[in-house]
């Protein structure tokens, strides 16, 4: 869970960009620089319950942090006095019934955890991003101001599969990847099932 309201990206498979998405479910759209300090807006976790699958916001799961994808996990509302918490079709502060799948009781054991996800906004864009690729910021920073640490000259996102300005000096890592899927940023643009 994170306390900070600011966040840092920093590829986890040590890629310079991170892919984000408009939406968990959606294919990426763009790419995050490394580097980038952003706000981080909630957090959730993709997981199965019975026949569903949705969204549990990552307060109201015990330990999560710490599994593994496949892992069960400890059901507990942070609410004090909630037997239950919300589970939802979209990672999304929307408890109408549109967006309500169904309502998991505390205890262990409850849900399989499937991914984290942070919702963030960098500048004027907002996303998800695997929770893997966010730490906390350090102290002081500030996300509306920011600018990413690794290239101060970069202000927008990058679009999926197009050159980053340094495409020359680009790493092997991604010289390498010129085959299909090339521009990805770390396999995460797989669609979910």
């Amino acid at each position: 869970v994170f306390t900070a309201p600011v966040g840092l990206i920093r590829n986890a498979d040590g890629f310079d960009e991170v892919a984000a998405r408009i939406k968990p479910s959606a294919a990426a759209l763009w790419d995050v620089p490394g580097g980038s300090l952003v706000e981080v807006m909630d957090d959730w976790v993709e997981c199965k319950f019975g026949k569903h699958h949705g969204f549990v916001k990552t307060k109201n799961l015990q330990g999560v942090e710490a599994q593994a994808s496949g892992a069960m996990c400890e059901v507990k509302d942070s609410y004090p006095g909630n037997s239950e918490t919300c589970m939802r079709r979209h990672a999304e502060q929307d408890a109408t019934t549109g967006n309500v799948l169904c309502y998991v009781p505390n205890g262990p054991d409850q849900v399989e955890l499937v991914d984290r996800w942070v919702e963030f906004r960098w500048k004027k864009h907002k996303g998800f991003v695997k929770a893997r690729h966010v730490t906390e910021a350090p102290e002081g920073a500030e996300a509306a101001k920011a600018a990413p640490v690794r290239d101060a000259g970069v202000d927008e996102p990058m679009k999926r599969g197009g050159a980053a300005p340094e495409a020359a000096g680009a790493p092997a890592a991604k010289k390498a990847r010129a085959g299909p899927g090339a521009g990805a940023s770390s396999g995460d643009d797989v669609p979910m099932p």
